[in-house]
């Protein structure tokens, strides 16, 4: 039985997304508006991820970012109201020391930097959301940053926003949800200041999760038999659950690691001890994995996920592989649709921003759930066996439904029917994702 008790009610849904890397006709024509309306008409991202330019010197290269302007107002055109948000990889290269870090004493001119680039895309009719001073300020970044320097330059930063009178957001730390401890210590550092807390308005993490056998021996202390989709929720939970603020918005902003294939088979009875080669080596994953990791985040308490890339390109060189040219990175390949993004599809499509996160249930399945003005249920069958059962829906009146499957294909198999009593009987098969949306 998947149990769905609309009286249960959590976070408000922020929306879903991908990351576009700047100056993107630079890269590849791939990246354009065919792309943007694949993205956002098909898929459905309402959040569009979008990376700032660095340079050597303190002024951008103005034609790359009139492509990256034309860009967003192409993406803003498809879709009003879709939600920007930007960061950064590192800061201009005559503001960072030997090391790559921020010099010391940099802070406002940086700021002033990243709310000017801000300022030039709002007068060009496409204004960047919210803004997030480095991606990956402690693991993932050229530039690093400890807590207080990043403290620092997050106070520089809404200092500089309020000189400006700017409108955007902000967001931080950005920092890897596998790493939980930096995480916490910059939000501890924001947080104890009692006016920088206030402009944190969108806690955002990297989610990407470390699938080895190490990571999941993590779960394995409170579930002895715990597999991957249960390592996705220890972590995703554990990490909310030390973050957890009472204001702000904790957003995934970065994702990534799944193969393009539906779904790898795990001997979870396999003994691995530490002197093993494959106990540091990560799991390999696929988009049945991609759709555990979003129920076991929105479950959690995250309103929004955000995926790492949108679409490989081809590589330059044949053999140099970078972020931009790794399939594992994206959610198309090429500009072609992945399996990983029909899985992904059954959240991004369905389940719109401002709908509440509603109670959810299941013996069986991996099931997740929202409301509006219907009832949207998103439940995964990670098992090998057909799933006979139903869908109990409490706490709401509604009439018809329409479902939608996806079995390791390029294709939802869609299906509509009226609801009696509540109750929406279903068969899931083998290693499907079903979506039901009842009204």
């Amino acid at each position: 039985m998947i149990h769905i008790d609309s009286s249960k009610t959590y976070q408000t849904m922020a929306g879903f997304g991908v990351t576009v890397p700047g100056h993107t006709q630079a890269l590849s024509p791939i990246y354009g508006r065919p792309l943007y309306e694949q993205l956002i008409g098909d898929l459905g991202c309402s959040v569009m991820r979008t990376l700032l330019p660095t340079q050597d010197g303190k002024t951008p290269d103005g034609g790359l970012l009139e492509i990256q302007a034309r860009d967003l107002a192409d993406m803003a055109s498809i879709k009003p109201g879709l939600k920007v948000i930007a960061s950064i990889g590192a800061p201009p290269g005559v503001m960072r020391d030997e090391s790559g870090s921020l010099k010391q004493g940099c802070e406002a001119e940086f700021a002033e930097y990243l709310l000017g680039l801000c300022g030039f895309f709002a007068q060009q009719g496409c204004p960047i959301d919210a803004l997030g001073l480095q991606d990956g300020p402690t693991t993932a970044g050229s530039c690093r940053y400890d807590a207080e320097s990043y403290y620092r330059m997050f106070k520089a930063l809404y200092n500089s926003k309020l000189r400006r009178g700017d409108k955007v957001m902000l967001l931080a730390p950005e920092d890897e949800c596998f790493i939980p401890s930096k995480v916490k210590n910059i939000v501890s550092r924001i947080n104890a200041d009692k006016e920088a807390c206030l402009f944190l308005d969108i806690l955002a993490v990297r989610g990407n999760v470390d699938t080895s056998w190490h990571s999941l021996m993590w779960a394995r202390r409170e579930n002895p038999a715990a597999k991957l989709r249960d390592l996705y929720r220890y972590v995703y939970r554990s990490l909310f659950d030390l973050v957890q603020p009472e204001t702000q918005d904790v957003w995934v902003v970065h994702a990534c690691g799944e193969t393009p294939e539906w779904k790898h088979e795990v001997d979870y009875s396999k003994t691995v001890n530490v002197r093993d080669s494959a106990y540091m080596i990560r799991l390999p994953t696929g988009a049945m994995d991609l759709a555990l990791k979003v129920s076991a985040a929105v479950n959690s308490g995250f309103s929004a996920y955000v995926y790492g890339l949108a679409s490989t390109v081809p590589p330059v060189d044949e053999a140099v592989t970078t972020d931009f040219t790794d399939p594992t990175k994206a959610l198309c390949d090429k500009g072609i649709k992945t399996k990983k993004y029909h899985a992904a599809r059954h959240f991004f499509k369905y389940v719109a921003p401002g709908m509440v996160r509603i109670g959810a249930s299941s013996d069986d399945a991996v099931v997740s759930a929202f409301k509006s003005d219907r009832i949207v249920v998103v439940a995964i069958n990670d098992g090998n066996s057909i799933l006979d059962t139903t869908v109990e829906i409490a706490g709401a009146d509604v009439a018809r439904y329409t479902s939608y499957t996806s079995v390791g294909n390029d294709f939802h198999a869609e299906e509509s029917g009226v609801v009696t009593g509540n109750k929406i009987p279903v068969t899931m098969l083998p290693n499907s994702i079903v979506t039901f949306v009842a009204d």
